[in-house]
C-alpha cells in the first residue's frame, strides 16, 4: 500500500505533526510513505524512519495551482493509493490535482478534520474527500449538527494518540533535571504543586486560579501554580490584568511565569496535578492528554474534548464550567486522597491504535473500491443485489450509495452520516 501525504502548512507543534507521525508509524507497519510539505524542523524524523519527503509550498492561488501540479506529477509517477489532506488547503490542491485522472488511476482522498471549517470555499474542499477522519468526537458532532457536510458523507472519529515509548504511566524526569528544577523554579515551604499548560488568553479562564488557590489557602495548603504557556503574543492589557488580579489577590508570589517549554513532560512530572480551566470547548489538547498519560491526575472543565479525555482516564476530574468551588474541594480531597489513575494507556488514545485504525479504514476503503469497479464491470445479477453489510441495493439506500464499510471492521469507531439538508423553501414569483 502507497500513501502520500500532503500538509502545505506543517510545522513542529501540536496537532500539526500528526502528518509526521502517521507517517512514520505506517513506513514501520510495512506501507510505503511519503509526505509533500514546507522543509522545516520535522523533516529529520521522517528521513530517519525512511519516508520520502518532497517539498511543497502554499499560500496563495498560483502557489497552490503549482503544487496542484507537483502533486499530480507525483501521481502519475508512484501512483499512490491513498491521497491524505490535513488541511481544506491540501483538501483543495488535491481536488485541483486530481481532476482529468481516470478513475482507475485516481488514489482515494481522505481527509482529517483536525479543527473548525467556517470558510465557503473550505467546506467545498473538504466534502470532495472520499472519507473523513474527526481528530475528536466534539468536533465531528458540531460540525455534523452545523451542516458542513453533505448527507451520505463517510466519517470516522481517531483521536490522535501520544508515543507510549516517551509517555507512559511511571516515566520520571532525570536526576539532573529533577535537581536543577528544585534549586530554580521549586521555592521553599510549598506543599502542593499544580500546572497549568495553556495559552495566555482571556479564552482560557487564567482568572479562575485566584478564588482556586484562595480556597486552598484557607484550608492550610501552601500551594504553587506555574502557568506553562507562551505570553510573546499575548495582549499586553490582558497580562496587565491578570497580573494586578494575582497582585491583589496577594498570589503573585505563587504564580510562576514559565513560558512556552520544551520540557513540558518533565514540568507535568514535576507537579502534584494539573488543571486546564478553558471556557472555550476545544477540539483537541495535546499537553492534557500527555498528562493524563504520564499519570497525572487532572481537573479540567467538562466540555469539548476535555470530556472525552477524562471520561478514559478520570471521570472524577471532569467541573461543571465555572465551578471553581468545586475545583478546589477536589483539589483537597486529592491532596489527602491521591485518586487512582489508569496503569497504560487506554485505547485508542496510543499512537499505535491511531495508526492501526487508519491502516484499517485504508484497507476497507480500498477493498469496497475494488468490489465496486468490480461488480460495475459485469452485468448485475440476483446475487448483486444485496451488499455485504446485508443491505438492499434496489431500495437505494443510503449506505449502499455510499458504500460505507461494514461498521463491525472500524474496531470501535462509529461510521456516521450528516443530517440531510433541509428542503429549498419555495419563494413566490414577484
Amino acid at each position: 500500500m502507497k500513501i502520500l501525504h500532503l500538509n502545505p502548512s506543517l510545522k513542529p507543534g501540536g496537532v500539526n505533526e500528526l502528518a509526521v507521525d502517521l507517517a512514520r508509524g505506517m513506513q514501520a507497519r510495512g506501507t510505503t510513505n511519503a509526505l509533500m510539505s514546507p522543509a522545516c524542523d520535522l523533516i529529520g524524523r521522517l528521513t530517519s524512519a525512511q519516508v520520502d519527503h518532497i517539498t511543497c509550498r502554499a499560500g496563495g492561488w498560483y502557489s497552490r495551482l503549482a503544487a496542484a501540479k507537483r502533486v499530480r506529477r507525483e501521481i502519475c509517477s508512484t501512483k499512490p493509493d491513498i491521497l491524505q489532506v490535513y488541511t481544506p488547503e491540501a483538501a483543495l490542491i488535491a481536488k485541483l490535482a486530481c481532476r482529468n485522472i481516470k478513475p482507475k488511476l485516481r488514489p482515494l482522498v481522505v481527509g482529517v478534520v483536525t479543527g473548525f471549517i467556517t470558510g465557503r470555499w473550505e467546506r467545498w474542499a473538504m466534502r470532495s474527500c472520499d472519507a473523513l477522519v474527526f481528530i475528536s468526537k466534539y468536533l465531528r458532532n458540531t460540525l455534523t449538527k452545523r451542516g458542513t457536510f453533505p448527507p451520505g458523507a463517510k466519517t470516522w472519529v481517531i483521536p490522535y494518540g501520544v508515543d507510549e515509548r516517551l509517555c507512559f504511566p511511571g516515566y520520571s524526569p532525570s536526576a539532573n533535571w529533577l535537581e536543577q528544577w528544585r534549586q530554580t523554579q521549586m521555592p521553599r515551604g510549598h506543599s502542593y504543586t499544580i500546572c497549568v499548560p495553556a495559552p495566555i488568553t482571556p479564552l482560557h479562564g487564567l482568572e479562575d486560579l485566584a478564588p482556586i488557590l484562595t480556597t486552598l489557602m484557607h484550608h492550610g495548603l501552601s500551594p504553587i501554580a506555574y502557568l506553562v504557556g507562551d505570553s510573546r503574543k499575548s495582549d499586553p492589557d490582558y497580562l496587565e490584568s491578570l497580573r494586578s488580579l494575582f497582585a491583589n489577590a496577594q498570589l503573585d508570589e505563587r504564580i510562576i511565569w514559565l513560558g512556552a517549554r520544551p520540557d513540558l513532560r518533565d514540568v507535568l512530572c514535576a507537579c502534584d496535578v494539573a488543571l486546564y480551566l478553558s471556557r472555550r470547548p476545544e477540539s483537541y489538547n495535546r499537553p492534557i492528554l500527555e498528562a493524563l498519560s504520564l499519570g497525572r491526575p487532572v481537573l479540567a472543565y467538562d466540555h469539548g474534548v476535555m470530556r472525552e479525555l477524562l471520561d478514559s482516564f478520570l471521570p472524577e476530574g471532569r467541573v461543571e464550567p465555572g465551578a471553581t468551588k468545586t475545583i478546589a474541594e477536589n483539589l483537597l480531597q486529592w491532596h489527602t486522597y491521591r485518586p487512582s489513575m489508569p496503569g497504560e494507556i487506554p485505547y485508542p488514545f496510543r499512537l499505535k491504535d491511531t495508526v492501526e485504525s487508519y491502516l484499517t479504514i485504508y484497507s476497507d476503503l480500498l477493498s469496497h473500491r475494488a468490489a465496486a469497479s468490480h461488480s460495475s464491470g459485469r452485468k448485475a445479477t440476483p446475487a448483486d443485489t444485496r451488499t455485504s453489510t446485508g443491505t438492499d441495493t434496489r431500495t437505494g439506500s443510503a449506505e449502499s450509495r455510499t458504500g460505507n464499510p461494514p461498521r463491525e471492521s472500524l474496531l470501535d469507531f462509529e461510521a456516521v452520516r450528516a443530517p440531510k439538508d433541509p428542503p429549498p423553501v419555495k419563494r413566490p414569483l414577484l
